[in-house]
């Protein structure tokens, strides 16, 4: 005995959903406003919500790590593997960026000997150096784990000044650094 969608009563958006292709990439699935809702986003889908791998039926559903479009994502140059090691390598550099430059600032705060204007130089570029760890790194190191832009056009114009103004910046403190020199 079948029940229709009017004897459920079910809301008429569920009956407007659209099959998805076995084929179908999560990009297609995360940009489709088409599918009855907000935007999935990558590594999340609501309960229940999985598609075949191209295959068959019952294969892997979008979620699955065998199947691997959900990291590092479609548009990506590397495998995961390859995304993984990358992504370590990256974040070490952010954390050694960061906590080197801290050292540096708060050495020149403690010890007295080195508070002279010829550190204060040092003390600005380290500064400069966090900004660029801070601001600029991990969005650069997820820019080229996952191969695409996720966060919009104003984050994109903000993340490109902050490079251009955090870069210029630690270029001209060197300069001055060796002038003084």
């Amino acid at each position: 005995m079948e029940a229709s969608a009017e004897a459920l009563s079910l809301p008429s958006t569920l009956l407007l959903l659209e099959p998805v292709s076995s084929n179908a990439s999560l990009l297609d699935l995360d940009n489709a406003s088409h599918i009855g809702g907000p935007s999935l986003g990558y590594g999340y889908a609501p309960p229940g919500l999985s598609s075949p791998a191209p295959g068959g039926p019952g294969g892997p559903g979008l979620l699955d790590p065998s199947w691997g479009t959900w990291f590092p994502g479609p548009d990506s140059p590397y495998t995961a593997a390859q995304a993984v090691v990358i992504a370590l390598v990256l974040l070490c550099v952010v954390v050694v960026t960061f906590v080197g430059n801290i050292l540096v600032c708060v050495a020149v705060c403690l010890v007295r000997k080195l508070r002279r204007p010829c550190n204060y130089l040092l003390v600005s570029l380290a500064v400069s150096d966090i900004c660029v760890a801070v601001l600029v790194m991990p969005m650069a190191l997820l820019h080229e784990v996952f191969g695409r832009w996720d966060f919009g056009r104003v984050m994109c114009d903000l993340w490109v000044s902050f490079d251009v103004l955090s870069c210029t910046a630690s270029i001209l403190n060197l300069c001055m650094i060796s002038v003084d020199r």
